[in-house]
């Protein structure tokens, strides 16, 4: 009995030294602290600067922290002193983003280096604790498929150009990271193109996070309304994780003209899907060629799991049919590298695109293929119009409806996107 005890003792003993975050956690009296890493050395430094100050319309208060880590770069704005290092801010109400308003200046730091990351979300979580966190990832995004360098990587979101374009953090960098913090953000969220994606949503639900909110397609260059959401929040200080992901994709699609796409992600709902996807990928490798009822049947199971797993998706006209979620599905040539996801190790799909390729040129599986919604990396598709394409497909009126070209369209007129 001794023994027990003073094993007990010394577990103790490991959680009190070594994890902070735990026992600050348990005093915490704000509800929220949202930690908004603002990699911003890069062609967005004007709209980080704006983003900045639309969080500073409601600012910090009893209730919610908001904590920054800013990295601006030369050329693109001149504003509040101009200056191009990196530094962290808890914004207050009409804050401005000048050196005199910091609490840290950390110098020149590589923000597309995930330790730089995991150093933020470690102090902000000590510094301000909170009932809850939600950890925002602002800058350029990729989806799970780095395009920036020519080797075949998994990078997803945050260049840094001062530190060299070719670093980026990974979603396996994200991963390892979160897995490792003793308290979870309830919520990640990416203000960045391409994002919105079911492999990224795995991911994040493999390393504990309950809601994602992303974009599948591309977003403009001002992303978040952030004076929105941080007003209402102010309001509702004890929403959980999904009320403020909801939230967040109506104010966001609200907030522009054109036709956009965003959606909140219930992760702890997510298992039933990546089951259902394992069966679906087994299908159509094994009865694509005289199954058809047995494809349309398993991609009518996956439906449902998905409509389950989505809180909300907002999309413009051009993208009236998205489910909320994409998918890597190349027309031709398979990257390789997309074998090390965690959703290629867990479910069929990676077999499934391989076995497409090979064989399944002309099909109806191709045929509708060619129908399904892809977005300005025409490699991603919506895995729930996919679905829907398949379940009516009807080959006596089968009419071609959408294409990569098409959707594109809608996106071009924006001078600054944020995959650029």
């Amino acid at each position: 009995m001794r023994y027990c005890h003073e094993k007990t003792m010394n577990l103790l003993l490991c959680i009190f030294l070594f994890s902070p975050l735990f026992s600050i956690n348990v005093q915490a009296a704000a509800k929220w602290t949202i930690m908004i890493y603002l990699d911003a050395d890069n062609n967005l430094e004007s709209d980080g600067i704006d983003d900045f100050l639309e969080i500073a319309t409601t600012g910090s208060d009893e209730n919610i922290n908001y904590v920054v880590q800013m990295d601006r770069i030369n050329d693109y704005s001149d504003k509040y002193g101009d200056w191009t290092d990196c530094k962290r801010f808890h914004i207050e109400k009409n804050m401005v983003p000048t050196e005199q308003n910091a609490l840290e200046s950390l110098g020149e730091v590589n923000m597309g280096d995930p330790e730089t990351l995991s150093d933020f979300i470690q102090w902000a979580m000590t510094s301000y604790p909170a009932q809850q966190y939600a950890l925002i990832l602002w800058d350029h995004g990729d989806g799970w498929q780095r395009k920036r360098g020519k080797p075949p990587a998994i990078k997803s979101i945050c260049w840094d150009d001062t530190n060299g374009n070719e670093d980026s953090i990974s979603m396996f960098d994200l991963k390892r990271i979160l897995e490792s913090l003793p308290i979870k953000p309830v919520l990640v969220g990416f203000d960045a193109c391409l994002m919105g994606m079911l492999e990224n949503a795995y991911m994040l639900k493999q390393a504990g996070i309950s809601v994602m909110v992303g974009s599948e397609e591309t977003e403009p260059a001002a992303g978040w309304p952030y004076d929105l959401i941080s007003k209402e929040l102010a309001s509702n200080p004890g929403w959980q994780a999904t009320q403020l992901g909801k939230w967040i994709v109506e104010q966001y699609y609200l907030s522009y003209d054109m036709d956009q796409t965003q959606s909140a992600i219930d992760l702890t709902k997510l298992s039933p899907l990546i089951n259902s996807l394992t069966l679906f990928s087994t299908s159509l490798r094994t009865s694509w060629q005289e199954g058809m009822d047995a494809v349309k049947n398993s991609a009518q199971a996956l439906l449902s799991h998905i409509d389950n797993a989505v809180i909300l998706s907002k999309n413009g006209n051009a993208f009236r049919e998205a489910g909320g979620l994409s998918i890597y599905f190349p027309s031709s040539y398979y990257d390789s590298s997309y074998d090390q996801t965690d959703l290629a190790k867990d479910t069929k799909w990676n077999e499934f695109l391989t076995d497409f390729i090979d064989f399944m040129s002309s099909s109806w599986i191709d045929l509708s293929r060619k129908q399904v919604l892809s977005f300005d990396n025409p490699d991603f598709i919506d895995l729930y119009h996919f679905c829907k394409c398949l379940e009516s497909y009807d080959p006596d009126h089968f009419r071609p409806r959408y294409s990569a070209d098409e959707t594109a369209y809608f996106f071009v007129r924006y001078s600054v996107i944020r995959n650029i």
